[in-house]
């Protein structure tokens, strides 16, 4: 009688380990990529006294970008749209940068190397792909600026270190689509 249950375990298991292999690559196939991101594609920003540069990941940094300020602007590498208004002044051009200083806003649509702000009274608004490296000073309330994703209720100082923040905000850990791959052997 044990020897039969033994024999009857084993030809069970048998079938099982057999059916594994055959399951686990019908199921490969059923991996979805990821949904697109619909959220945190926005960057918000603003300061009363700091900088900040905008940066790309990869070969260039890409998107819409809405800088109202007191100070300088720098655009490095600049391909696209860029609307300058208010009392600003060009006061440099060449070798691929473009300088502006005053008071005023800047809309900008296009791919970029590395856009560059400091002065005051700053915000704004990046929606693309790239890093934001942002630099708060202190102003005489001590703060040093914020920013934040979609959400005004969720902002976060800039700090005095300097701190990078990409656009878009990168959401848990981990590659952002999975991409299904057929594995062969044993």
């Amino acid at each position: 009688m044990i020897h039969s249950k033994r024999i009857w375990l084993g030809v069970c298991l048998a079938s099982v380990l057999a059916v594994i292999p055959a399951w686990l690559s019908a199921q490969a196939g059923t991996i979805q990529p990821a949904a697109p991101q619909t959220t945190n594609l926005t960057l918000y920003f603003s300061c009363n006294l700091g900088s900040f540069k905008m940066l790309p990941k990869t070969e260039l940094a890409d998107g819409h970008i809405e800088v109202s300020f007191t100070g300088t602007l720098l655009l490095s590498g600049f391909q696209g749209k860029a609307q300058v208004t208010g009392n600003v002044n060009k006061e440099y051009e060449g070798y691929g940068r473009v300088v502006y200083f005053g008071t005023g806003k800047a809309v900008l649509d296009g791919k970029f190397r590395g856009i560059q702000w400091f002065g005051s009274n700053m915000t704004g608004s990046w929606k693309g792909n790239g890093v934001a490296r942002l630099y708060g000073e202190f102003d005489q309330q001590l703060n040093t600026g914020k920013y934040w994703f979609d959400n005004p209720t969720d902002k976060s100082d800039w700090g005095t270190f300097g701190m990078n923040v990409e656009v878009p905000k990168r959401m848990g850990i981990g590659p952002e689509q999975v991409t299904p791959r057929r594995r062969t052997g044993g």
